[in-house]
């Protein structure tokens, strides 16, 4: 674990550390723990050029002007509206930000997502909405921009969490073997297994998979019925504060992920070096092999499932899966 003092230390020397004008994208940033993570990542760089995407121009307006105006002027931010829950709309902004970046991207920075109560919900390209925004559309994402050689790419959702995956229908298109514990536990599994299996092909890239733990967002009562919200925003809220985390602390810890050479590439780790900030005193280089599982208090882990999984080489399959996947919604849309 490091501490948050430690960890905003180690931010406040990005900008002296880091070669200036990085350029970023930041996939879910318009509210939340994405927003919080844009801000921190802006205020200490110099001169950035960020892509944000998200759904609500509306957001994305307010949050630019204050990132021109008193984060940090002299960056260049632009936003992109995109359904993240289809497939196709992600080749979109990816198309679109390849003809953009000249060849360079940095940093990715993935949290879109949505709470959902309900069933299974499928979009036009047969995936379910949940499962495709949590899982499909961000390894979409980095499989469409890893030819960009980003140097650090954190998808901020559930590691250390991982469950176990029904091998025999891994996109839950079963609606009887579809559930919030399910969706959950594919997405954070498959996460996990293909950053592990894409940080050996991609060895210069740094791959981070976080868990916030329960940070109070307006994420914590969004998705309910209006007298459930306010159960959970008068009652469930106040009670459970002491054990959330703030959500500038959290915008603060997932820029470390991003930054810090405690969590280097493959390469940089077998150099002994690795882009990003030098480590605070005390900190040592995170336990992972190109690619970090990292739990709410900064802990480095993996669910009981994961090392049965990894020991059958699953991280290989999933991604020959997801690329399947990607392959058949590419035949419907195309």
């Amino acid at each position: 674990m490091v501490g948050i003092a430690a960890v905003r230390a180690s931010n406040a020397r990005i900008s002296s550390t880091l070669a200036p004008s990085p350029t970023a994208l930041f996939v879910g940033a318009t509210s939340g723990i994405g927003q919080s993570t844009l801000e921190a990542f802006a205020a200490n760089t110099q001169s950035p050029t960020i892509y944000i995407v998200g759904r609500s121009k509306t957001a994305a307006e307010i949050i630019i002007d204050e990132l021109k105006g008193m984060i940090n002027p002299a960056g260049k931010y632009e936003f992109i509206a995109a359904d993240c829950t289809l497939i196709s709309e992600v080749d979109r902004v990816c198309q679109y930000v390849k003809e953009k970046v000249n060849g360079k991207l940095d940093f990715m920075c993935l949290s879109c997502g949505y709470l959902s109560f309900g069933g299974r919900n499928e979009t036009t390209e047969g995936l379910d909405a949940l499962l495709s925004i949590r899982y499909y559309a961000r390894m979409r994402f980095v499989q469409q921009l890893l030819p960009l050689h980003p140097k650090h790419i954190l998808s901020i959702l559930a590691a250390t969490t991982e469950g176990t995956l029904i091998e025999d229908d891994l996109s839950l298109k079963d609606p009887k073997k579809y559930g919030i514990l399910s969706c959950a536990a594919h997405s954070s599994t498959m996460a996990s297994l293909s950053f592990e299996h894409l940080a050996k092909q991609y060895p210069d890239t740094a791959f981070v998979h976080s868990y916030p733990g329960i940070v109070k967002t307006k994420a914590l009562i969004s998705g309910f019925s209006w007298w459930t919200a306010l159960l959970m925003k008068w009652i469930v809220l106040p009670l459970i504060t002491p054990f959330t985390t703030k959500v500038e602390d959290c915008g603060q810890l997932c820029l470390f992920y991003l930054t810090s050479k405690r969590y280097p590439s493959l390469n940089g780790k077998k150099s002994g070096g690795g882009d990003g900030v030098d480590l605070p005193e005390g900190v040592e280089v995170a336990e992972g092999e190109g690619a970090y599982l990292v739990g709410a208090k900064g802990e480095i882990g993996a669910g009981k499932p994961m090392k049965g999984y990894r020991e059958r080489g699953m991280g290989e399959k999933i991604w020959e899966h997801t690329e399947n996947v990607f392959e058949e919604v590419g035949k419907k849309t195309s």
